[in-house]
């Protein structure tokens, strides 16, 4: 409410002090203040205020006797015209500091524009009510326009920047302020007031006034310049009103487009050198801010840089190229290579250098790559990669040269590392032992080592950026993608070690393999696998020797005791979630001893040999037969049903195929021989008897059918079944 009436009060105020002087009836003036004000108001505070441009105009027109219709009708037009240069302005991106040149150019833009439309509802409010003549018609609008548009030139640009800033900024200058007022005042009343005018002789007068004009936009901104503008304006149409000045002519048409020109004159340079100030003012600190981030990015290079001018003077260098040439504070500025040399010998050597490809670089004239050398102090030698840029004039002339000089010693250092370890695992490589070769992302292959193309019975180059055709474990044990080795690393970046793998060579034959795959890169970025394996046949070969050693007779190729034991282990267990009954059969071969002693041992092991083919024969192939030593053998039977008695009597039946088949007659080294087993049977259910008990209860039970007669079967546990029936213990046969 405070800005509304405050808004009111101005537009009223500077209403009445600008028809004090009309210029055509009492409605039109030569300069309209208060569309200065409105714009100013609109802009600074909101289109909401516009109410109160509409009530101050109002109020004004009543004020001079204006009938309500015609001060309605005029109050619209005057609250319209403002308003459009209020949206102008804000389509048009308009800056109220005038800190660019365009903000002046727009500023006057929405002024004249807005204008249009005050001048032409006013002056057709007027004619339409008899208050203008039509021949009056066109003056009067163009002298309404022109007087509001100044009105917004004159007073807006000071409303719509002064400010706190801007009026301690003033204050700052008052001295100086007071001391141009004072100049000014003496000036103008010179040239308006003092000359009587009435001839363009006078009009050289109205210069004097502009330096001051100058004077005030250079050292008192944009504000200073509004305000001079205005006081000058003001005294100027003063002098003109009561008849003094070089505006007031003959031809008042004349003198007042002088005057409006003027004033305008006055505006503009005002505000186009404020403009101009600013628009300077950013880009010297854009500058100096670029200055100060070069400056700063020169600074934090690791390398040393130096700019020099066309006669080799440096003119910029960084902290890298101070410390280089071990330079304090400002001496090193304006010096050239060849000066610095001769102030320091140790630098000699390096300034000759620099000298030299200096002129190289300017002659070739384009980017030029050089190797130069230093030694500090311990003695060191220090390498160099230097790189210089020659500038020249439009017309030739040199006019600097940019040097970028990097010390690349320990990057060389290193690259002649890598070389020789590179040549060393290149060596180990070529002599390992195992086969190694490489594959990258798409399983493709990148090396192979001499080694691995023995085993394989390939070349490198027919291998080389080929997938290899050797087949991987997936292939041999699990035909899933995912179960081989090297797509697992390749998938997830982790080595594999100790994977079976089988390999075919290029004839076609195969070996096992123990393989490494080492990944190549970092998890998610890999760039291939390392593979490193050995060929196991021999391994493998002796494996299974000892484990044929270990579970099988040497002499017959039967299960030996220990494989027995493990066998009956699981049998029992078998038995016993079955609920069925399995057996052992004991079988040793009556007066083998004779034969060993009267034909010989040799004879005997063909015998044995061929009672376990016999005993093999003479089985299912899921029983087991086993050769515990000398001429004691083993039959072990499962699934023989859960009731003892059957399960006995078939354990018998088995055992008389046996006792038959090994009754049959024998070709011993071209000597026939007849040779009859005796058998001892036990049967089990599940856990119910030990290892060791079921075979002693066996043993018992050929030992009953060797006392029997020989040649011959017992079961020990119908035995002990009829002993508890009857009490006589008698076998069954």
């Amino acid at each position: 409410m405070l800005r509304l009436l405050l808004l009111v009060g101005a537009y009223v105020g500077s209403g009445r002090l600008g028809l004090a002087i009309p210029y055509i009836g009492s409605n039109i003036t030569l300069v309209w203040l208060p569309t200065g004000i409105a714009v100013a108001a609109l802009v600074r505070w909101g289109a909401r205020y516009w109410s109160g441009v509409w009530l101050g105009a109002l109020l004004v027109n009543l004020s001079i006797g204006s009938s309500w219709l015609v001060a309605g009708s005029i109050s619209l037009g005057n609250t319209l015209g403002p308003l459009a240069t209020w949206w102008l302005l804000q389509r048009l991106d308009f800056h109220r500091t005038f800190d660019r040149q365009k903000d002046v150019a727009l500023f006057v833009l929405g002024a004249g524009s807005g204008m249009l439309l005050t001048a032409s509802g006013g002056v057709a409010s007027l004619w339409l009510t008899g208050l203008v003549p039509a021949e009056l018609a066109r003056r009067a609008w163009l002298t309404w326009w022109l007087g509001d548009t100044v009105g917004i030139l004159l007073a807006g640009p000071l409303l719509l920047t002064i400010s706190r800033s801007s009026r301690q900024s003033l204050s700052c200058r008052r001295s100086e302020l007071a001391v141009w007022c004072l100049v000014t005042l003496l000036v103008a009343w010179g040239a308006f007031i003092l000359n009587a005018g009435q001839g363009t002789g006078a009009l050289p007068l109205v210069f004097l006034t502009l330096p001051l004009a100058v004077w005030a936009a250079l050292r008192f901104g944009v504000t200073g310049a509004s305000l001079a503008a205005l006081l000058l304006s003001a005294i100027a149409t003063w002098g003109t009103a009561h008849g003094r000045g070089p505006f007031f002519l003959n031809d008042v048409h004349q003198g007042l487009m002088l005057l409006w020109a003027f004033m305008v004159a006055l505006v503009l340079i005002g505000l186009l050198i404020t403009a101009l100030q600013a628009e300077g003012g950013r880009a010297e600190a854009e500058i100096k801010s670029s200055q100060e981030r070069l400056s700063s990015l020169i600074e934090a290079m690791p390398d040393a840089i130096f700019f020099k001018d066309g006669a080799g003077r440096w003119l910029i260098t960084n902290g890298p190229a101070r410390r280089l040439f071990q330079l304090q504070g400002n001496e090193w500025l304006g010096i050239t290579d060849a000066a610095l040399g001769a102030a320091r010998p140790e630098f000699d050597e390096l300034s000759s250098a620099c000298q030299r490809d200096d002129e190289l670089a300017w002659q070739a004239g384009k980017l030029c790559l050089f190797e130069e050398q230093l030694r500090d102090a311990e003695g060191r030698l220090h390498q160099f990669e230097v790189r210089k840029v020659p500038i020249f004039e439009s017309d030739g002339r040199r006019k600097g040269l940019i040097v970028i000089s990097r010390d690349v010693t320990e990057e060389r250092n290193a690259q002649r590392e890598i070389e020789r370890l590179s040549q060393r695992n290149e060596l180990l490589l070529m002599a390992a032992g195992e086969g190694i070769y490489g594959l990258d992302e798409q399983e493709r292959l990148t090396f192979i080592n001499p080694a691995a193309q023995r085993m394989l019975g390939y070349s490198a180059d027919e291998l080389i950026g080929q997938v290899p055709p050797w087949r991987h474990p997936e292939q041999v044990a699990d035909d899933r993608p995912n179960a081989c080795p090297v797509r697992q690393t390749l998938a997830d970046g982790l080595p594999r070690r100790g994977c079976e793998a089988w390999f075919l060579r290029r004839d076609g034959r195969g070996f096992p393999a123990m393989l490494t795959v080492s990944p190549i890169g970092e998890p998610g970025r890999l760039s291939g696998v390392v593979v490193t394996f050995q060929d196991v046949t021999e391994r493998k070969q002796a494996e299974a020797e000892i484990h044929r050693l270990a579970f099988y007779d040497p002499l017959t190729g039967l299960a030996n005791r220990r494989l027995l034991h493990d066998r009956l282990a699981q049998a029992f267990a078998k038995s016993a979630r079955q609920r069925s009954h399995g057996v052992v059969l004991f079988i040793d071969l009556d007066h083998f001893k004779a034969l060993n002693d009267t034909l010989g041992h040799d004879v005997g092991d063909v015998l044995l040999v061929e009672v376990a083919r016999r005993l093999v024969e003479a089985v299912r192939e899921e029983d087991t037969v086993a050769r515990l030593g000398g001429d004691e053998f083993v039959v072990m039977l499962e699934r023989l049903g859960g009731e003892l008695l059957p399960a006995a009597f078939q354990a018998e039946r088995v055992a008389e195929k046996i006792r038959t088949a090994l009754n049959q007659p024998y070709v011993l080294k071209g000597q026939p021989y007849r040779s009859s087993p005796s058998i001892g049977i036990s049967l089990f259910l599940g856990e119910q008897k030990t290892r060791d008990e079921l075979l002693k209860h066996a043993d018992i039970a050929l030992y009953r059918a060797k006392k029997a007669g020989r040649n011959t079967v017992r079961c020990y546990d119908v035995t002990a079944v009829a002993e508890r029936g009857s009490g006589a213990g008698q076998p069954i046969a």
